[in-house]
């Protein structure tokens, strides 16, 4: 089946409050997220961004239906606002992070769950799930071997049974996440501290959603095709697919690309955005210099 509609989320609170430990983000991921929802909608009919009230207002023009919310503010799992998205939909749906890029049409016909790809590096994850497997036994579907991981850069459910009991398995992991949060701050300093840990959301978010379709023997649809990464990297450079992982997205030369890409290809939009980041930058150098 197709998906009725593309649907975008954008929390800013995370990205001014130094997620990752790089400090503020805003206008880098504001530029970053309007040209992938340039691309969505130059290629999808339906396509919607949830976002706060701080996003809002860059936003409000695009060419997509764009929903205000009140996210929690949680800087440490940055992706709860996704969730909370996810957990509003009534009806079939594709969930794309606002780093990833449509450059072509592609087919996104799934008939359960479809996701990015699956991720076999397994060293991505290995500390953290050693560390949680203390721990998550309070978890009946959690699966500490398991080896093929979920992508979730794109996400979406034709089922909503199923799509609920991903926002359960979410949430029941964020509680067991909390209640050891101490043993977990320890973890990091055993780690080396801020950059030498590995990101707890790709556990709570891939990894756990990993566990849950392997409890229930479901085998999700992928958009990349590939047995490693560089087979990966070369298949959705065939379709026109592109995710920008991780911190890389931040690059000079990467910042640099996705303005000469959003400014040629959209140049319109480009201008607005822009417009309404200099208003944005000028009354906070204003507030600040109060």
């Amino acid at each position: 089946m197709k998906p009725t509609k593309i649907i975008f989320s954008l929390n800013t609170y995370p990205i001014t409050n130094n997620r990752w430990n790089m400090g503020n983000k805003l206008i880098n991921t504001i530029y970053m997220t309007g040209l992938s929802i340039q691309y969505a909608t130059k290629c999808y009919a339906e396509v919607e961004l949830y976002i706060d009230n701080v996003g809002f207002a860059f936003f409000k023009d695009f060419p997509c239906k764009v929903i205000k919310m009140d996210f929690e503010n949680d800087a440490e799992l940055w992706m709860k606002s996704k969730i909370e998205v996810i957990q509003k939909q009534t009806s079939p749906f594709i969930h794309v992070d606002n780093d990833v890029f449509f450059k072509k049409n592609i087919d996104l016909s799934f008939n359960s769950v479809i996701v990015e790809r699956i991720d076999h590096a397994y060293y991505n994850y290995s500390s953290l799930v050693r560390f949680f497997n203390n721990y998550a036994n309070e978890l009946d579907y959690w699966n500490p071997d398991l080896k093929l991981i979920p992508c979730c850069g794109v996400i979406g459910f034709a089922k909503m049974d199923l799509k609920n009991a991903f926002v359960t398995a979410f949430y029941s992991f964020e509680k067991t996440f909390k209640k050891y949060h101490i043993a977990y701050d320890s973890y990091l300093k055993e780690m080396g501290g801020p950059g030498n840990y590995q990101e707890p959301c790709l556990v709570l978010e891939q990894f756990n959603l990993g566990c849950l379709l392997n409890d229930k023997s479901i085998i999700p649809e992928k958009i990349i095709e590939g047995n490693n990464e560089i087979e990966q990297s070369q298949f959705a450079n065939k379709i026109g697919y592109t995710h920008l992982y991780g911190s890389s997205k931040y690059d000079p030369k990467t910042i640099k690309r996705i303005h000469f890409l959003f400014e040629t290809e959209f140049p319109n939009q480009y201008k607005e955005l822009s417009k309404k980041v200099k208003t944005y930058s000028t009354s906070t150098l204003i507030v600040n210099a109060v």
